[in-house]
């Protein structure tokens, strides 16, 4: 994978950097190497990814991660976190894409924390910074624990949001993981301006404050009554239950060398919020030749706590029933 320090070590770094021509010079390099990585994206809230996803849709497999413990009060974040998951659901089925989706638990106590001595900073000052650095640790976290390629950020696409601020610490966050970041302007090319379109075109709740209460104090939103609203929103709806198929999932084999390299994976994927996992009872190095590895099949079915699905040389109905036979 291309490492943005390679391509910032040839770039003139005492003049303002243009992110979005870094992240399509590594796109370019994807291309030339036939490669489509796969990234976590930080979404915090569907406005945001709306352009975002119509770009990066085009050259790599993404799942976006709903990460925001900074949004107040509880009823708004899952407000937000609904209508994320709906647009994700309608832009799939419009493009033909298949976008992804994890939602972090929330956790305000922890964003408390993070910005503790920085209540009173303006907006866009120290505590967005802090702010900034907690939810993309917690990304680069995540990335890693589920073997993404690069982790990356929708906030780039606010003209509200210091693009060279977020970029600054997404690159020292990276130093701390064993992940890529990926750079990011998205309002370049008027991608704000399409963001906005895109929201129409799918019915899209906008928000009217970032998500934190310091800087919705300032900005003199009731919240009191932005909990109501998103109380009365909410009332009959469960995104888990009416986009299922966004739910995060796992498509492996049992190794790439070697069929016992599930044994590895296989407590970190019962730890993980993986909804499902298919298996194709094969290793990479052979790709579709030879015989598929049932006893292999089996040791993972016994030790696997996510629902799992049998991938791998269903010919005929028999196979189909052999299969479920086995594996009730």
């Amino acid at each position: 994978m291309i490492d943005l320090k390679e391509i910032l070590e040839k770039m003139n770094l005492n003049q303002k950097i243009n992110y979005d021509k870094v992240m399509m010079k590594m796109v370019q390099n994807w291309q030339k190497e036939g490669i489509r990585p796969k990234i976590l994206l930080h979404a915090c809230c569907a406005p945001c990814s709306t352009t975002t996803l119509e770009r990066m849709t085009e050259f790599a497999e993404v799942t976006i991660y709903y990460a925001n413990s900074n949004i107040h009060p509880r009823a708004e974040y899952q407000r937000r976190e609904y209508v994320q998951q709906k647009f994700i659901h309608d832009f799939n089925e419009k493009t033909g894409n298949h976008v992804q989706f994890i939602a972090a638990p929330y956790r305000p106590q922890e964003y408390f924390e993070a910005v503790r001595g920085l209540e009173k900073e303006p907006e866009g000052g120290k505590r967005c910074r802090a702010c900034f650095d907690y939810r993309l640790d917690t990304v680069a976290k995540k990335a890693v624990e589920l073997g993404f390629d690069y982790f990356g950020s929708t906030l780039t696409i606010s003209p509200h949001k210091n693009s060279q601020v977020i970029n600054s610490v997404g690159i020292e966050v990276q130093q701390f993981y064993d992940v890529h970041y990926l750079p990011s302007d998205f309002k370049k090319g008027n991608g704000y301006l399409r963001s906005i379109e895109m929201c129409k075109e799918y019915d899209v709740y906008r928000q009217c404050y970032c998500g934190c209460m310091f800087a919705a104090k300032l900005q003199g939103v009731d919240l009191s009554q932005i909990r109501r609203e998103a109380l009365a929103f909410m009332e009959g709806k469960d995104g888990q239950k009416e986009f299922p198929e966004i739910r995060f999932s796992v498509k492996m084999r049992l190794g790439g060398q070697d069929a016992e390299e599930w044994k590895a994976l296989v407590p970190l994927l019962n730890r993980s919020c993986v909804t499902q996992v298919t298996l194709h009872p094969r290793i990479g190095k052979q790709q579709y030749k030879g015989a598929v590895d049932r006893e292999a099949f089996r040791a993972f079915y016994e030790a696997c706590e996510r629902p799992l699905v049998y991938n791998g040389d269903l010919l005929t109905v028999a196979d189909i029933r052999e299969v479920l036979e086995a594996f009730p």
